[in-house]
């Protein structure tokens, strides 16, 4: 599990989009962003993939990272080569100039089956504001460490991509988680999945109140019940793109280590 001055967010970073003339001025907050290995990120597809609205055609992706100097400032890091994964799924890829600090590493199987204890980190619920004195966008993150455990691996019927293998997890994955890794308590820096939305179950209607003239029932209160969804290790192991070199990802990090990169 994790330690006591264990720093996930050294390699865990929020997307926004930027002006590539003026990164600090950042238009939109995206999501969740990791290194998976030196320069390589990876996040959701879902995440990066609106090209076609971005402002004047000229805004590009990047990441918001903190410098490593002493009271170290934030910096913008535009993802290059960013490419959705060939195999068709919901994973993007990139590269970016830093190094893995906190050094997570890609999970062997078997995949982790339900039981299993799983943390992830993130950037959900980011706010975001702009000013009349100041252009562009201004953020407060807010980073967040998630603990739960996989409750099923299942196929879900992800809209406009069919049937995902997925971890169902009973932990909350709220808006802007979608794109941080999904890791094994036991193993704290061993990847098995990728945080990619939420799945509604149930709606649980509480305190009805009864018309008295026709007799129907309205809910006053509404909950649903929500668990957090995760793409599967199996479908990590073969993620390639323009960044892997277009190798699938198992291989792209064998390769890399055989050269002692």
């Amino acid at each position: 599990m994790l330690k006591r001055g264990d720093q996930p967010e050294l390699d865990v970073f929020p997307i926004f989009v930027s002006d590539p003339n003026a990164p600090h001025a950042a238009w939109r907050f995206c999501g969740t962003g990791f290194l998976a290995a030196d320069e390589l990120l990876l996040t959701c597809w879902h995440c990066v993939a609106s090209t076609t609205d971005l402002p004047e055609g000229k805004g590009v992706y990047g990441i918001v990272y903190k410098t490593q100097a002493v009271g170290g400032t934030l910096e913008f890091a535009r993802l290059d080569s960013l490419s959705r994964d060939e195999c068709g799924t919901d994973i993007a890829s990139a590269l970016v100039p830093l190094k893995q600090r906190f050094g997570l590493t890609l999970g062997r199987p078997p995949a982790p089956g339900a039981g299993i204890d799983v943390w992830s980190f993130g950037y959900p619920l980011t706010q975001t504001f702009s000013t009349p004195e100041a252009p562009g966008l201004r953020f407060t993150l807010e980073p967040r460490l998630l603990k739960g455990y996989v409750m099923r691996t299942f196929f879900y019927a992800q809209p406009g991509l069919g049937s995902t293998p997925s971890y169902e997890l009973d932990m909350p994955t709220p808006a802007g988680l979608s794109g941080a890794p999904l890791v094994r308590v036991d193993q704290r820096r061993e990847l098995v999945g990728i945080v990619y939305g939420s799945h509604d179950v149930a709606e649980i209607d509480e305190f009805e109140s009864v018309d008295p003239e026709t007799g129907a029932t309205t809910p006053e209160v509404r909950r649903v019940v929500s668990f957090g969804l995760a793409h599967f290790l199996d479908i990590l192991h073969r993620v390639r793109g323009v960044a892997t070199e277009h190798l699938p990802l198992a291989e792209w990090l064998a390769a890399r280590a055989a050269k002692g990169r």
